[in-house]
């Protein structure tokens, strides 16, 4: 008896003995992995003249389920896998085994990397939740969200990623996230990412670095990645005070010197040297290609980022600089010398004033805080004579030793 034969026997039994039937006919292809076989049994139980739901769906949830355990060979489960999900989608009866038949699909192509197939099929499954009949509970959903966001991420698909991050973010609560920490560690993650390529450099690598503290649950392994992404974005970061506070966190941030490349460029930012151009080109293997993307002006953002880093060091060095000498300092043209600094000093970044008639630009330095520099200096001579007096008078003896051997 062939196996159409023997499917059409099954379909005209009793309802009571269909399901056992046809489960036991399944564990029997399962044993001969044909690939045929297995085929005509899918469009077989699939097909709206034979489906009854209340025989077949737990029939169709064994061949989602296990599908692709049973079958030794990936490829063929792939195709079998596409097959089932192709007579499922058209039939609302399914949704739960076309959920379970399609996230199957998504991890085997993910382990193919091929992630344009994995996010489309993502994709599908967040459309599927979201209009479903079937309940799914919020977590549920919002795991769907997060990992269609991480495969957009991974394609540079910036704004599909962000969709589905605001799609978590908008149903993530704090009960959520008291019950089920690892999904706001997975947003928290996608959010810099998407930062990142957003080239929002300062908030991608604030929110690495929160990363690196927030849950002990995270490994020393996955912190240690978060604190990269913090350094080469705050590195990336455009020159501001803000930049110049979470550089120094992260200067004096001891595991940061796990990355000695990464460690001796914050400590040049810090420290505000200025960068030279043959250690901006060496700098250029630690970032991404987004990191590298070309401007209008031909420049990247790394590019840029230097540049502003040596107009802010600059501005700390000099009290006024002409228009060729800055442009000679920042190795540029004087034109984009003086737009450069323009633009620092109208976005308040940096104080100064341009006088174009003599082309110079004159750079204001805060020397509010010399003062005040001078009377903690007064306050602390002031405590130590203090403490001082106070052991003269409570060990005179010890002093007067103390006082002949330094004499």
């Amino acid at each position: 008896m062939s196996l159409q034969e023997e499917l059409n026997r099954i379909s005209y039994l009793e309802r009571d003995l269909k399901q056992n039937e046809y489960l036991g006919c399944l564990e029997k292809l399962y044993k001969n992995q044909n690939q045929a076989e297995l085929e005509i049994y899918i469009e077989h139980v699939c097909d709206p003249e034979n489906n009854d739901p209340m025989v077949m769906r737990t029939v169709i949830e064994d061949l989602a389920t296990n599908l692709s355990t049973k079958i030794e060979d990936q490829d063929e489960f792939e195709e079998l896998g596409e097959l089932l999900d192709q007579k499922l989608r058209d039939n609302m009866s399914y949704e739960k085994e076309s959920k379970i038949i399609r996230e199957k699909l998504v991890d085997r192509y993910i382990y193919n990397e091929d992630y344009d197939e994995a996010a489309s099929m993502m994709a599908s499954i967040t459309s599927l939740v979201d209009n479903s009949r079937v309940f799914y509970h919020p977590e549920e959903k919002i795991r769907v969200f997060l990992k269609c966001c991480q495969l957009y991420i991974k394609l540079e698909d910036n704004g599909r990623a962000q969709e589905h991050l605001n799609r978590a973010n908008s149903i993530l609560d704090d009960a959520i996230i008291e019950k089920h920490p690892e999904l706001h560690i997975i947003k928290e993650e996608c959010l810099a990412q998407v930062q990142d390529f957003n080239k929002k450099f300062y908030l991608a690598a604030s929110r690495y670095y929160e990363l690196t503290h927030l849950y002990d649950s995270i490994s020393f392994e996955e912190k240690m990645n978060y604190l990269k992404g913090s350094l080469l974005c705050a590195i990336l970061a455009p020159a501001a005070q803000n930049r110049i506070r979470l550089l120094n966190t992260l200067y004096h941030d001891e595991r940061t010197s796990k990355y000695p490349e990464l460690y001796q460029m914050l400590e040049k930012m810090h420290l505000q040297h200025i960068i030279s151009s043959q250690e901006s080109k060496q700098f250029e293997k630690h970032l991404k290609v987004h990191h590298l993307a070309i401007l209008s002006d031909g420049s990247t953002f790394w590019d840029k980022a230097v540049m502003e880093h040596n107009l802010y060091s600059a501005s700390r060095l000099y009290k006024n600089i002409s228009f060729e000498q800055l442009g000679f300092l920042l190795d540029i043209t004087s034109e984009k010398a003086e737009k450069a600094a323009a633009t620092l000093i109208t976005e308040k970044r940096m104080k100064g004033s341009i006088d174009q008639i003599n082309q110079i630009i004159k750079f204001d330095h805060d020397n509010a805080s010399i003062p005040k520099w001078d009377k903690h200096i007064e306050t602390l001579c002031s405590s130590v004579n203090e403490i001082t007096e106070i052991i003269v008078e409570s060990h005179p003896e010890q002093f007067k030793i103390y006082s002949s051997i330094v004499d």
